[in-house]
């Protein structure tokens, strides 16, 4: 499916039941052969009918086209679509004293760091599922340890592969080689 980026956030709908598929997005060009995958995820694709939405940061690439496949069924991409605004889901059991991301799956955090009064969170998460897997790094930060502000995703997967875990520091006068 060839995909024009008209707005900065792709939406993709998620079935739980659906079994996973990985989906690979290309940066398509005209006759050009050697297409430049910008992006790979495993997903539980939903068509019709769809638990939920998540979304996926395509800012970059507005006025492009984006080509979408995998081994799905062609009418399964076509709930696929741009849209102004990144989704907002709104869950009634989410936790009101714990940290959770906007959407989708976490796991380990990896690197909280207190820098100029404010508590800056990464942590392992799954923004395309509920399940473990698609490894990215997601970002937020607190000035109270209750109150979070997401921020936008800290490292997603690449050509080298995922990120799992790690750790974060700060060191006085760039000792670091900063």
């Amino acid at each position: 499916m060839l995909l024009h980026i008209s707005e900065p956030y792709l939406w993709l709908p998620v079935e739980k039941e659906n079994p996973e598929v990985k989906l690979h997005l290309y940066l398509h060009q005209n006759n050009c052969p050697n297409r430049e995958k910008i992006q790979e995820i495993d997903i539980h694709l939903g068509g019709k009918e769809k638990d939920f939405y998540t979304s996926m940061d395509v800012g970059r690439y507005l006025g492009q086209e984006i080509e979408i496949c995998g081994e799905v069924e062609e009418d399964m991409l076509y709930g696929i679509f741009c849209y102004r605004e990144k989704v907002q889901n709104v869950y009634p059991f989410r936790p009101k004293l714990h940290f959770s991301p906007e959407i989708g799956w976490n796991n380990d955090p990896n690197g909280m760091v207190f820098a100029d009064g404010v508590y800056h969170l990464y942590y392992q998460w799954n923004p395309y599922g509920v399940v473990w897997g698609n490894m990215h790094w997601g970002h937020a930060v607190s000035r109270d340890l209750l109150t979070w502000e997401h921020r936008p995703m800290a490292m997603e997967p690449d050509e080298y592969g995922t990120a799992f875990s790690g750790c974060g520091w700060i060191t006085a006068a760039g000792t670091t080689g900063d």
